[in-house]
């Protein structure tokens, strides 16, 4: 029992299991992925202690399993959803009988602001546009937010490294993915294997059940974690290799918010890197040759790097004007609805398509901007408790910046993206991941 505790509680588990659930996702066999990470769940809970890997399955295993929207299979996703949240119900049920210093919420502090967000959510719509399963969905979306929240501080030892580790390892595995699904189509004659670009450009990325605006966010986290990881001083100039790398994927992904974000957060922390480094000298060296290199990979793919150029030109300016993709209308449109259903909202869901949303997801309301997205979906009543609830969320983070500045900036980061692009109130994944940030914050202030 001892070591299958070493190994389900180990951060090495992460790439394993996703290695596994990658192999099935080229073989097209990702029923054995979904199985797989439902299993995996099972062993966590009965098995280890620190129940940290949990956090890592629930995060990144919606990179590795079929778009349910486009290819549904009800019955085989229920069976191992419900695999894993029965696993999940028992191991909360458990600790709640033997353990009494997890029955208080005496020993986490945001726990209020995660009430008050529940009320809100559970709100919208709900005069007017109310429906019985997508109620029932936020309804559990919110236990999942306070269940997570309570193992967070109840249970993990170590958060912050282990959160670090986990968003560059998950970074590296979407790339490989990304980057195993253009090769593919390659090979079937889509996309010209010579330009660099062409085989990572938004057209053609779209990995499972996420496409390329959370790609590019999840891979930003581990570039963020590159900086902040807990390794030995030696490892500082393979860090900012790897960070490189990551940097490279996000910019040749041509999203242009996460690639604005990503160059400026990746200039600030090198400069604290190196203005920080015990071994300055030896890390100006080495990233005077990494310069070097990254300059000659643009001189010989200096194609591939004109056609990311013209893609962001071509995105922004292509019909004249400055192009939003479509998120004017999204925004007019959402301000209808607010104006339609002031009190509530219109929910999370609508009887009629917004405009440039893809066409599976059309129901769903996507503002792209976080702020019109509760007032269109919550309403007033939804608007006044998330207030609360960001006042709340704010003082934890203002403590992060000094106990764990990578953790609050990952926050902060992914804040401001969300006021154009993939936002907490889009993604549920985003969501559980500040949750998750704000008790890894909390738990830090704790440890000794």
């Amino acid at each position: 029992l001892g070591r299958l505790e070493a190994i389900f509680s180990s951060i090495y588990l992460i790439p394993f299991v996703f290695g596994f659930a990658f192999i099935c996702n080229l073989l097209d066999l990702q029923y054995f992925s979904v199985i797989t990470l439902a299993v995996v769940v099972v062993c966590i809970v009965l098995f280890s202690k620190d129940v940290k890997n949990i956090f890592g399955v629930a995060l990144y295993a919606c990179f590795y399993i079929g778009d349910i929207a486009e290819n549904p299979n009800w019955l085989f996703y229920g069976i191992a959803i419900g695999i894993a949240v029965v696993s999940f119900i028992g191991f909360v049920i458990y600790k709640l009988v033997t353990d009494k210093k997890c029955r208080t919420i005496k020993n986490g502090k945001f726990y209020p602001a995660l009430f008050i967000s529940s009320v809100a959510f559970l709100l919208g719509g709900l005069i007017g546009n109310f429906k019985l399963l997508p109620f029932l969905a936020t309804f559990g979306f919110c236990i999942v937010s306070v269940i997570f929240y309570w193992m967070a501080i109840n249970f993990t030892k170590d958060l912050s490294d282990y959160l670090f580790k986990l968003f560059i390892i998950g970074a590296f595995l979407i790339c490989l993915t990304i980057f195993a699904k253009n090769v593919e189509l390659y090979m079937v004659g889509h996309v010209d294997f010579m330009i660099w670009g062409d085989i990572f450009t938004k057209a053609y990325i779209w990995p499972c059940a996420q496409n390329i605006n959370v790609c590019t966010l999840f891979i930003l986290m581990g570039l963020i974690s590159c900086f902040f990881v807990n390794t030995n001083e030696k490892h500082e100039f393979l860090m900012l290799v790897l960070a490189c790398i990551l940097l490279y994927f996000i910019i040749i992904s041509t999203c242009r918010v996460t690639t604005t974000i990503g160059l400026i957060s990746f200039v600030f922390l090198t400069i604290r890197m190196f203005a920080n480094s015990k071994n300055r000298k030896k890390l100006i060296i080495a990233g005077a040759i990494l310069l070097a290199v990254a300059a000659a990979f643009v001189i010989i793919n200096i194609r591939a790097v004109w056609y990311i150029i013209y893609s962001f030109v071509l995105k922004t300016f292509g019909a004249g004007d400055f192009n939003t993709s479509g998120r004017i209308d999204i925004w007019s449109w959402c301000l209808e609805k607010f104006l339609e259903f002031p009190i509530f909202g219109i929910g999370f869901i609508t009887d009629g398509s917004l405009p440039g949303v893809r066409e599976n997801f059309n129901n769903f309301v996507l503002a792209h901007n976080t702020i019109i997205q509760w007032i269109c979906s919550l309403g007033l009543i939804g608007v006044i408790l998330m207030t609360i609830y960001y006042i709340r969320k704010y003082k934890i983070i203002a403590k992060g910046l000094k106990i764990v500045l990578g953790i609050a900036l990952i926050v902060i980061l992914i804040e401001v993206i969300g006021m154009f692009d993939q936002a907490p109130s889009m993604d549920i994944f985003v969501h559980l991941i500040i949750i998750l940030c704000i008790g890894t914050i909390e738990r830090k202030a704790t440890e000794p």
